[in-house]
């Protein structure tokens, strides 16, 4: 739910971009 609730947002898409990077390393996508 939060991580949803931080991407609806943040609309910027370096923001985003770096998010999905980071979720990405903690295997959340």
């Amino acid at each position: 739910m939060t991580i949803h609730k931080i991407l609806l947002v943040d609309d910027s898409k370096t923001e985003l971009h770096y998010l999905s990077d980071l979720l990405g390393k903690r295997g959340y996508t």
